[in-house]
């Protein structure tokens, strides 16, 4: 009988760190929080910028799933060696990026050498 799955801290982040999957996507999530914005203009924000967006995930412990984000519904993950869901809402996932940028774990070393560089493309927001 597969055990339950359970999503640790260092799981959230491992996802998170990713980025949103939009060319750009963690540069205006970064640039968001830079400016410090209240919980509802975060989160309506991380809806439009993630849309619905989903992906094959392989986890830390090297088992696979899938990973789907949903303006309704938040971050959904599937881990399939246990057929577990479990699901993230929109102030979940707003919290772990909120405190991911602001401890400066959100964007890797090479990321931030083009951020500063400039060598990035802002655009807009996926609508």
């Amino acid at each position: 009988m597969p055990s339950a799955f359970s999503l640790s801290l260092a799981e959230i982040e491992h996802e998170l760190f990713r980025g949103t999957g939009t060319q750009d996507g963690k540069f205006r999530v970064h640039q968001l929080y830079q400016a410090m914005p209240n919980c509802k203009t975060a989160i309506d924000f991380l809806k439009q910028e993630y849309g619905y967006y989903g992906h094959s995930h392989t986890f830390t412990d090297g088992t696979n799933g899938f990973i789907d984000y949903q303006p309704s519904k938040g971050m959904v993950i599937q881990h399939y060696p246990t057929s577990s869901n479990i699901a993230l809402k929109w102030e979940d996932v707003e919290k772990h990026l909120r405190a991911m940028v602001q401890s400066d774990r959100y964007l890797s070393p090479e990321e931030k050498n083009k951020l500063e560089s400039g060598k990035f493309i802002l655009g807009t927001i996926h609508r």
